[in-house]
């Protein structure tokens, strides 16, 4: 039988429908298996009450939404970061990206359970907050990632001054207001029942991170089903865990 995703209308739009049917043609027969146990996953994954966004790289009425939780020293997030450049370059303003923090640091986020560490994540997260709005600020996060295994707080200042006035994000850093938006980014996620990083949602709905279910759901206009995933092999009986 298809997969239960292999139902519904096509998007409407001709070329959404035809590259989303190519690009299913194109996956060798492992890629199409993990295309379809991440289809699941999402397909059955709750709609969660998310806040509007507090920022968003790209326009801001874009049809697809995605929000995700990460961590400036966690390779997979570097991953999504990375695939999210390409995804814009491919798909250009078909999404918007609501970027939160959730650093894997008990020194601010407290109810992870393990020791504070040295900080570093803390300082990143609350420097990608004040960097919130401003054009250079996926930028910034990009040459953070790329320097994630030897990131110091001196590292990321360096860094820093490279896109924005360094006095200025210092200040912006040790205000109140930005412990708030991060505290309150970490709590969000504690919410909606993070186990790792990145945690992602496109729209409302939780998803995995793999490039390939990212790209044909935001073809897909976000919705978890349509006719040209019954190319698609069954999922596996494990698809619908994260």
């Amino acid at each position: 039988p298809p997969p239960p995703f292999a139902k519904g209308e096509p998007t409407g739009d001709p070329d959404r429908d035809r590259r989303i049917a190519e690009f299913i043609e194109t996956l060798p027969p492992a890629y199409r298996q993990v295309l379809s146990d991440g289809l699941m996953a999402f397909h059955s994954s709750p709609k969660a009450s998310l806040p509007p966004p507090r920022a968003v790289e790209g326009p801001k009425d874009a049809p697809v939404r995605i929000v995700d939780f990460t961590d400036i020293r966690c390779p997979h997030c570097r991953k999504l970061h990375e695939d999210l450049t390409l995804l814009r370059e491919q798909l250009g303003d078909s999404f918007s990206i609501d970027s939160r923090q959730f650093p894997l640091d008990s020194t601010c986020n407290a109810n992870l359970p393990f020791p504070p560490k040295d900080g570093v994540s803390c300082i990143a997260a609350r420097a990608r907050i004040c960097m919130e709005g401003d054009p250079k600020a996926w930028d910034f996060a990009r040459a953070l990632f790329e320097n994630q295994r030897d990131l110091t707080e001196e590292k990321i200042y360096e860094i820093a001054a490279r896109f924005t006035d360094l006095e200025r994000l210092k200040r912006c850093i040790a205000s109140k207001e930005t412990e708030k938006k991060l505290q309150d980014d970490i709590a969000l996620a504690w919410r909606l029942g993070i186990e790792g990083t990145p945690l992602v949602f496109v729209d409302d709905r939780r998803s995995p991170s793999y490039s390939a279910l990212l790209y044909v759901l935001i073809l897909n206009e976000g919705r978890s089903t349509h006719p040209a995933f019954a190319k698609l092999p069954p999922p596996s009986l494990s698809a619908h865990m994260h």
